[in-house]
């Protein structure tokens, strides 16, 4: 007999109420091992808030706690400890001390939904405190961006970094470098400094990266969408699920809402607006990690750089300072090369 997503959420809310392993297989013809198999497989971040997710949906009330179901999970050995993997070459990551300080940004896409319509999913997480804020885009347009950056600003609060990964329409133009897109030009006029993660290494985002699996898995394929504007109107039920529910054992099993607004927030007003006329020019920063290549360069959109002869297959970090019309070079907080970088200030429209 084949198995059912339904039926496994059904055994698993069954057992998790307190019936016994041994009734729920004798009613489903399954076996013990099947039962604990999609126990384990539940969640691929956290088993017992995965669950709790699909309790609510199913409507159970009151809904056990995060640690009586992590009790559970334990007691049957179903929760695996992390696995760690050495570390390599140094590699300048940034450290959020805080809540405010980082945030990733994923565009997620494209997704379909089952009845064919295309989609992006917008994924705003601080890289402290968890939080998420999540939208969802026909095209990954930069002004479609732009609006699902906004809202989650909104009610996530500004940070004084925004990582995010080297797609085109975060960056620009690969035909006119040294002029930046919409999403670089709306950080900089807000305050907010822009750091590009190397070409090709995906995981440097990887906070935001597990929450996309957990998003996939709990949400988007849990559920039946007709069209985008359905899936946007739960999107934000699932949004608070996760701010206020999941425990991290980083944050001492606090909630990513607890953390996050246990310091002040830098809130970008519900009435702010993007001027459709042109959006005024801001100077700030904008950095860079690449990895050099054998010949100690490297590329940043489609310029390349030298960085050092000397300095092959290591990480560095490129700030342009769009004020002085500078590029720093730097390794391991060392300054190895300083270029001059003159950036095209003029005016965008929306």
């Amino acid at each position: 007999m084949a198995s059912t997503e339904q039926e496994r959420i059904d055994a698993v809310s069954r057992y998790l109420l307190g019936e016994a392993a041994s009734a729920i297989c004798r009613a489903l013809g399954r076996s013990r091992y099947w039962l604990y198999k999609w126990l384990k497989r539940y969640d691929p971040a956290n088993p017992a808030w995965a669950i709790q997710w699909h309790l609510r949906q199913l409507g159970v009330a009151p809904l056990p706690a995060v640690w009586t179901i992590n009790r559970i999970l334990r007691r049957h050995g179903l929760v695996a400890k992390p696995r760690y993997l050495p570390r390599g070459t140094p590699y300048p990551a940034v450290v959020p001390p805080g809540p405010h300080h980082l945030h990733q940004l994923d565009l997620v896409g494209p997704r379909y939904l089952r009845g064919g319509a295309r989609f992006y999913g917008v994924h705003l997480m601080d890289a402290y405190s968890n939080a998420v804020a999540l939208e969802a885009v026909a095209s990954k347009r930069a002004p479609e961006v732009v609006g699902a950056l906004v809202a989650g600003w909104q009610r996530l609060g500004l940070p004084q970094v925004l990582q995010v990964d080297n797609e085109l329409s975060l960056r620009g133009s690969n035909r006119y470098p040294r002029s930046f897109g919409l999403v670089v030009r709306v950080c900089l006029a807000l305050g907010v400094q822009v750091v590009f993660i190397p070409e090709g290494e995906p995981w440097r985002n990887g906070i935001v990266e597990r929450f996309n699996d957990v998003y996939d898995k709990l949400f988007l394929r849990a559920q039946w969408f007709r069209d985008l504007d359905e899936l946007r109107a739960e999107l934000p039920r699932f949004e608070a699920f996760h701010n206020t529910h999941h425990r991290y054992a980083k944050l001492g099993q606090r909630t990513p809402g607890e953390a996050h607004t246990a310091s002040r927030r830098r809130l970008l007003p519900r009435r702010f607006r993007l001027p459709r006329r042109g959006l005024s020019w801001q100077d700030g920063r904008v950095s860079f990690i690449r990895l050099t290549d054998q010949a100690g360069t490297v590329r940043f959109f489609s310029e390349r750089f030298l960085v050092d002869p000397t300095l092959v297959h290591e990480y560095v970090t490129g700030t342009i300072d769009t004020r002085m019309g500078r590029l720093t070079l730097a390794h391991q907080g060392r300054v190895v090369k300083v270029y001059r970088y003159v950036v095209t200030k003029h005016s965008r429209q929306l």
